[in-house]
């Protein structure tokens, strides 16, 4: 028991005091009529007073005191019963009040007192009979029956305090459960960041988990109503849902809404409301909240990097084929003007790989920034990746804005850039389709594309419009490509040869090889699939081909004796070609397959590839030439090459462009002396000189004058197939 109840206990002994002199008196009087032992009424009212004083001094001792002090109050109790019944006379009968007792014991020390009980209830039982036996104590019945009813009564008692005993066990064990139930749910809620809260139907908070301090800065004890919490913006909101939830007991919502932090601010939370009113114990809503105010921030930040360029900060592709696509559903309910311009930076590769990748991409973000200085606020601009940018205009007043804000952006980007201190310059090629309704987004950005590559081949720094032709065109351009590829992997290209002529003694010095491709009755000119091939690295497979085929084809001729050991083949090789990292690998394997001498076969590389890529490929090249393989500068004059580049170049041979060969036929003496200059230069390195595409008697004959070592063009022969180039070889063939 508590000690603070001690006080009140003795406060009470005034109202015991009359209670144990009645009883005792009423005792005293039922001695006299004989209904029990004769007491006097000073014996009995002593002894139920020192009962009464012991049980209030002993009341102190709780369930959790020292084994000796529950003994002593078992002891004390059940004496003090003891003697008040066997002084009566009727012992063993009025065992039964020993219940009472017991009872209280153990409401008052638990099941820890259900021993002790036992222990001290047999040695009363003991002692009241011994009493008997000795005369001590009086007895209305006949003694042998006093003894078997005291046998049996305490026996049952044993039994009873025993049952009694277990079954305050079980429900201090209950309660032990219930109370660690309760420690580990306020643990939970105490340590817990989600907020528990209880309101009630007049919205009062009548709880608040302690999560409530981290969550919204207020005390867990602070008096206040939900709508404290609710940052105003959302007052009407959750008025709403709580007269809702208020209206269907059990009821249960989830949402999100945000809530007022003491100092202001405002948190996003998760909520969930289930209305317990008509629960005892709850009588409330109880609404178990979550703060996901910096989860929503991550997942705002991942969708806005899902959707955003790293670099330059613009809609990337998907957000921009996303908004495309929303306005072109606009546009099937509200048509008007609307058009998607596609933007890509001329020679932009250049620059990146001349000045470093950080220098390209600062250029981008300074691009970026420009185009957007082009176009109103409400367009979108977008980068598709690497330097490719697109425009969204729409709601646009008339179609020819588009032009003007292409106009803008072309102008713009010729404009110089300064990077790092730096001056650098591009240009931009644009594509522009006007959208009609019905249009799938991927339509119009292929159609804007194929604007863009219009532009691209119109000179670059402009722009085009798209038109259907252009479609037309790209299909039948990927069929070429299609047809080409099988045209490869089947074996159906063929090669004409055109012959090298030394007009002094009129023999075939050398071949040139030239792919032809028969598609029926008539042959596709080169002009039409070679670039194609370069464009979509074709070129690779092809020219491994025609490598192959020219090799073999020399390798017969020369076991016939019709290619002599000073003659040699010519093979073109792209600059494609040349950046493949196994090209010598591959000449050499070539080689090899067909047996054709290393020192007959000669790789012609146009003027324009040399100058383009000269420090990427010297090395290459120089690797060919330690091969064994002949090199020839092809169209030489027609770019830009400085003179000084002929001595570090590896090559042997120089292909004079068919422009000095026009100037020469017409007898400009520029011309003529250019082409005597380089004649010189070219044998002062020791370099043979080869004028190609003479067509007539008087090139021929200027030419020979300028001391030309070889000829080539249509003044001898045309390119021909591999069996009428044969009959040409032949020893009694003459040339013209």
């Amino acid at each position: 028991m508590d000690p603070t109840t001690g006080g009140r206990d003795w406060a009470g002994m005034k109202f015991v005091i009359p209670g144990v002199a009645a009883l005792a008196a009423a005792v005293s009087l039922a001695g006299r009529w004989h209904w029990s032992a004769r007491v006097p009424f000073v014996a009995m009212f002593g002894v139920l007073v020192a009962s009464a004083v012991a049980s209030t001094a002993l009341a102190t001792i709780g369930a959790d005191a020292p084994a000796w002090q529950r003994h002593a109050r078992v002891a004390s109790v059940l004496g003090t019963c003891t003697v008040a019944m066997y002084l009566t006379g009727w012992g063993p009968l009025l065992s039964v009040g020993y219940l009472y007792v017991v009872a209280q014991l153990l409401e008052d020390h638990g099941s820890r007192a259900t021993w002790p009980i036992m222990a001290w209830l047999t040695v009363c039982s003991a002692i009241g009979l011994g009493g008997v036996a000795l005369h001590v104590a009086p007895t209305m019945l006949h003694r042998p029956l006093v003894y078997g009813l005291g046998a049996l009564t305490t026996i049952g008692l044993l039994s009873g305090v025993r049952l009694l005993g277990a079954s305050a066990a079980r429900g201090e064990a209950a309660e032990e459960a219930l109370r660690g139930s309760e420690m580990r749910f306020r643990s939970v809620l105490a340590h817990s960041s989600d907020l528990v809260a209880v309101i009630a139907a007049d919205g009062l908070i009548s709880y608040q988990s302690p999560s409530i301090e981290k969550l919204l800065g207020h005390q867990p004890d602070k008096i206040m109503t939900f709508l404290d919490t609710i940052h105003p913006d959302d007052h009407a909101q959750a008025g709403e849902l709580f007269a809702t939830i208020l209206t269907t007991p059990g009821a249960t919502i989830t949402g999100e809404i945000h809530l007022l932090h003491a100092d202001g601010t405002a948190r996003l939370c998760d909520f969930s409301a289930t209305n317990l009113i008509d629960t005892p114990g709850v009588n409330g809503v109880v609404a178990n909240v979550r703060d996901i105010t910096e989860r929503r921030a991550s997942e705002d930040e991942l969708k806005e990097r899902a959707f955003r360029d790293a670099l330059t900060g613009l809609p990337n592709r998907a957000l921009f084929m996303d908004r495309l696509d929303q306005a072109l559903t606009h546009l099937e309910w509200h048509p008007g003007p609307m058009s998607v311009l596609f933007l890509d930076l001329d020679r932009f590769k250049v620059v990146n790989d001349s000045l470093g990748h950080s220098v390209g991409d600062e250029l981008l973000v300074m691009v970026a920034r420009r185009i957007e200085q082009c176009v109103r606020d409400g367009d979108t601009v977008a980068r598709l990746g690497g330097d490719e940018f697109t425009v969204l205009l729409d709601g646009m007043d008339d179609p020819s804005d588009a032009v003007h804000v292409a106009d803008r952006i072309v102008a713009m980007c010729r404009l110089p850039f300064v990077v790092d201190g730096r001056e650098v310059f591009t240009t931009a090629s644009i594509g522009i389709v006007m959208c009609e309704p019905g249009q799938a987004a991927d339509d119009v950005l292929r159609n804007a594309d194929l604007a863009m590559y219009l532009a691209k081949d119109s000179g670059r720094s402009r722009h085009a419009t798209f038109d259907a032709s252009m479609s037309a065109r790209a299909v039948a351009q990927l069929e070429t490509e299609t047809d080409l590829r099988r045209a490869i992997t089947r074996g159906h290209l063929m090669l004409h040869y055109q012959p090298m002529v030394r007009v002094d003694t009129n023999e075939i010095m050398g071949l040139e090889a030239l792919v032809r491709w028969p598609v029926g009755d008539h042959l596709v000119s080169p002009s039409e699939f070679i670039p194609m091939a370069e464009e979509t690295g074709l070129i690779v497979p092809l020219g491994r081909w025609v490598l192959e085929e020219a090799c073999r084809q020399g390798e017969a001729w020369r076991a016939e004796g019709l290619l002599g050991p000073d003659s040699t083949m010519h093979v073109n090789i792209s600059a494609r070609q040349l950046a493949q990292p196994d090209l010598v690998a591959t000449v050499a394997e070539v080689l090899g397959l067909t047996g054709f001498p290393v020192h007959q076969l000669v790789l012609e590389i146009t003027e324009s590839d040399v100058m383009r890529d000269f420090h990427d490929i010297l090395g290459t090249l120089r690797r060919l030439e330690r091969l064994g393989v002949g090199l020839a500068i092809d169209d030489f004059g027609a770019g830009y090459s400085s003179f000084g580049y002929l001595r570090r170049f590896p090559a042997r041979t120089l292909k004079l462009d068919k422009t000095f060969i026009d100037g020469v036929a017409g007898r400009r003496q520029a011309d003529t002396a250019i082409v005597e200059t380089v004649v010189r230069l070219a044998h002062t390195l020791d370099m043979k000189v080869i004028a190609e595409g003479v067509e007539t008697a008087e090139q021929l004959a200027g030419l020979v004058a300028t001391g030309c070592d070889l000829f080539q063009g249509y003044h001898f022969s045309r390119p021909l197939p591999a069996h009428e180039m044969r009959a040409l070889l032949a020893p009694t063939t003459a040339l013209a």
